[in-house]
Formats: structure tokens, sequence, C-alpha cells
């Protein structure tokens, strides 16, 4: 017998059966035993509080994830590996994300309020004809997208934008369209309208590219995914002149700015001082994550100078250092 699973692809009923046998549900002292095996010490902080702190703080996947940082003997054991690291380097994982959500969300804020400004100035456009053009440019690609699809979240009476849902439901205008519709569909309309309309300066080609890795971090910090492991893995096949010439004079080596996490939060920081106009968001953001760094840097004393969370935490001090100069 098979399952098909939701991707279409389909296991036999065997397979089901091996992998949950491979990987069963464990207990919290059986878990924190098999990491014990592996060489995790609990000199710092004790099996006993370990286990409170996997029934109350964090859970077993979202904390453990973090020993990819450390190195193994040749018996396979971890080295020098505290379970206190591990909750070291959640709660700094946990701050970052926090910190570059809110860059991000400038990002968008600004990038929307580029794009109402062009429409506004724009005496070819009325507000309506850009959603309809922007709707029927999508609708042979592999993604369509209809009024339907953009309100969708929005149409149901206890959401927020409702009221606006229901006076623009049927003849959108951008400015209505950009308060509903999601963070990818923005950016597909945005390049959409740069195509159309060019404007000096910006772009499109290196914008998409841009944004890919804004949106990855965007929605990594909003899902509180994990992001402080297998930094220096996953190196892109392309990246943006714009990038390759700000990394270039900021001294990044072109090997370490092409994997995908570290090429991604560059992404974000140089968007956010190109395109982030507010006094106030440029310096408070810099300030948090420049506090963070610090901090961080201190905290990880355990931590090898050449490691991959120590080089992240370095590169970002030097773009820091660099935007700060423009303040």
């Amino acid at each position: 017998m098979y399952v098909t699973k939701q991707d279409g692809c389909t296991l036999k009923i065997e397979e089901i059966k091996e992998h949950k046998i491979r990987y069963p549900k464990k207990d919290i002292i059986t878990l924190l035993n098999a990491l014990e095996v592996k060489g995790v010490k609990f000199s710092i902080v004790t099996k006993e509080n370990a286990k409170k702190n996997l029934e109350n703080l964090n859970y077993y996947y979202k904390l453990t994830v973090y020993k990819r940082n450390f190195n193994k003997s040749s018996e396979g054991k971890y080295l020098n590996l505290e379970f206190s690291y591990l909750g070291d380097i959640a709660s700094v994982d946990m701050q970052l994300r926090y910190i570059l959500a809110q860059f991000c969300l400038d990002i968008e804020h600004s990038l929307k309020t580029l794009l109402m400004k062009e429409v506004t100035e724009n005496n070819n456009l009325d507000g309506y004809d850009i959603i309809e053009q922007f709707i029927q440019s999508t609708e042979k690609s592999h993604s369509p997208i209809s009024k339907n699809s953009l309100f969708k979240k929005a149409s149901h009476i206890s959401n927020y934008q409702y009221a606006l849902y229901n006076t623009h439901k049927d003849c959108p205008p951008v400015w209505a369209v950009l308060e509903i519709m999601s963070f990818g569909e923005f950016t597909r309309l945005l390049e959409f309208y740069l195509n159309r309309y060019p404007k000096k300066g910006l772009s499109v080609s290196s914008l998409r590219g841009l944004l890919a890795g804004v949106k990855r971090v965007r929605n990594m910090s909003m899902h509180s995914t994990p992001f402080l492991f297998d930094l220096s893995s996953n190196p892109l096949e392309h990246v943006n002149n714009c990038l390759v010439g700000y990394c270039f004079k900021l001294n990044i080596k072109k090997p370490y700015y092409k994997m995908k996490k570290i090429h991604d939060v560059i992404c974000v920081l140089y968007m956010h001082d190109e395109f982030v106009k507010g006094q106030g968001s440029r310096v408070n953001r810099c300030e948090d994550l420049s506090s963070l760094v610090d901090r961080s840097t201190l905290r990880f004393h355990y931590l090898n100078q050449g490691s991959e969370i120590m080089k992240f935490f370095s590169t970002l001090r030097l773009i820091l250092d660099n935007y700060d100069n423009k303040l």
C-alpha cells in the first residue's frame, strides 16, 4: 500500500513504519542522556535544570540545532560543549531574529512609500489601472494573481483590514492593495511597475536579487526559525552586482558572501542603508544590532575566534561601522 503526500510523492506503508521506528518520540531525559553520550556536558547547567528548560523555556530541536557550531572528536563526541552554551546561542539568535525582523519591516515600508510616490506622480496612471495591469501580467505565470487572491486574507469580517477590503474588493486601487498583499506579492508588483516605468538609478535585476535575500530573512525572522548554524554552507551561484561592489568596498571576500545566510543578511543591511530614510529607524536599528554584536562577542567567550558565529558577528560589525559613517 502507498500513501500520497501533499507534494504528490508516494510512500510505502513499510517506509513510513521504518521512519517512525528510526525517529521515535522520546522523553526529555532520554534525549538529554543521548546528548551526554555524544559529549555534551552538564557542568554549568545540571541535567535536572536542563530538563526544566526543555519543559518550560524551549524545545529540543530549537535548542540542540546549535550544536552544529561545535567540533567533534575522532570518536564523534562534541568537544568543549556545555548544554548551557546551546541556550546562550539560542538566546542571541532569538534577539537577532527580532532585530532583523525590524530591519525587514523598515525596508518593506520604505519600498511601499517609494512605489506610492512613483504612482502618485505618474500622470499616466490613476492608481487602479496599475493593479489591473499587474494582475493581467501574472495570468500566464506559474503563480497567477487575482483580485480574490490579493484580498483573500482580508475577506473575513474578523480581519483588521476587512473594512478596507469591503470598500475596494471589486475595484482595488494600489493604496488599498499595498495594505493587504503579502510581501512576496508586493515585490512582484514593485518589479512589474519598475519594468513598465523604469526609474533612473534603480536596476530591476539587481533589486530582484536583493529582495530575494530580504524575503528569506523576513520569513526566517517572522517564523522564528533558528539561524545561527551552518552559516558557511549553501553557496549561491549568482550574486547581483550591487552586492558584489558593496562587499568589495568592505573587503568581504566572495567565497564568504556567496553563502546564502551571509548573503541574505548583507542584503538586508544594504537595502536598509540604501532605502530607509527615517533617521529614527536608521539609528535605532543600528544601535540595537550594534549592541547585540558587542554583547554577543563577549558572551561567546567559549567559541573560537575563527568559528562561523564569531566570523559572522565580525562581519556585522564591519558593515555597521560603515553604515554608521553615513548617519
